[in-house]
């Protein structure tokens, strides 16, 4: 009698079993659906092994997604995605992100493209570049700002500007493109309204909502506050990122100090090598 309790215990429904059975269900329709295509098409009788397969494939995902199954056995191929779902994103001593300072930026420009360009290549590419500001510095020049955006873009990890607190924590990010965009098209603003001698009408921009510390202006710009953390597990990062329809995260320690970025090509990775182990 108890082992049967323990039986029923188990296989009792709950939340995430009953998402894993809807998608199954998804799964063993597209099973049956591929089946009826494959005969029509290619005029062929239904492969009993085959179809074996293709309607047990519903079953294992269930199994895996609801959390009775931990791993599968095949071939010696062993593989664990509960395990590799929950393991941390980062160790305690990873740091892949490099934070650039504007005023650094301004200072290697200003000795030449050269010099630039040495930088980024020191970087390397198995590291990101991040630009940051600070609030309430109120000295940032929109159009000098929008060439350091521009020149830093020839580095392919170079992701994010990021705005920081006066005691140098993180505030929020935006992705490059999108705060290049924004910087560009208020940049022909004011060159128009200077141009028409209107400069007085020009709108509060994003630049000087940083000079001013205008956190509330900031924020309208769709400016990024979430984060991943270094105790995060690879599954919670792909939950925040379809959360925020991103594909990639500015990742902070626990002082809120930038340590890392995070891509979704990374945990996924993570997640496929589990499968050859």
């Amino acid at each position: 009698m108890d082992w049967l309790k323990e039986q029923k215990e188990y296989w009792q429904p709950s939340p995430g079993g009953c998402r894993a059975l809807m998608i199954s269900c998804g799964f063993l329709i597209l099973g049956f659906l591929t089946l009826i295509i494959i005969k029509s098409m290619m005029n062929i009788e239904q492969d009993a092994v085959l179809a074996a397969i293709l309607l047990l494939v519903p079953v294992l995902i269930f199994l895996v997604l609801s959390g009775k199954l931990l791993e599968i056995n095949a071939g010696g191929v062993s593989a664990k995605f509960n395990d590799a779902a929950q393991m941390r994103l980062f160790s305690k001593d990873d740091a892949n992100a490099m934070p650039v300072e504007e005023e650094k930026v301004a200072i290697i420009m200003k000795r030449g493209l050269a010099d630039l360009h040495e930088m980024l290549r020191s970087v390397g590419n198995s590291r990101y570049i991040v630009l940051t500001v600070t609030l309430n510095k109120g000295k940032y020049d929109g159009s000098e700002l929008l060439v350091y955006l521009k020149a830093l873009s020839q580095h392919p990890n170079f992701t994010f500007l990021a705005i920081l607190e006066p005691n140098g924590t993180l505030f929020g990010y935006l992705p490059v493109r999108q705060a290049t965009q924004i910087i560009e098209f208020e940049e022909e603003i004011i060159e128009y309204e200077e141009k028409m001698k209107r400069r007085n009408q020009h709108t509060f921009g994003l630049v000087e909502a940083v000079n001013e510390g205008s956190k509330k202006q900031l924020l309208s710009y769709g400016l990024i506050e979430e984060t991943a953390k270094p105790s995060d597990t690879n599954i919670t990062a792909l939950k925040l990122m379809t959360k925020l329809n991103m594909s990639v995260l500015i990742m902070e320690s626990d002082d809120h100090m930038i340590r890392g970025v995070i891509e979704r090509e990374q945990v996924l990775s993570k997640l496929i090598l589990a499968l050859t182990k």
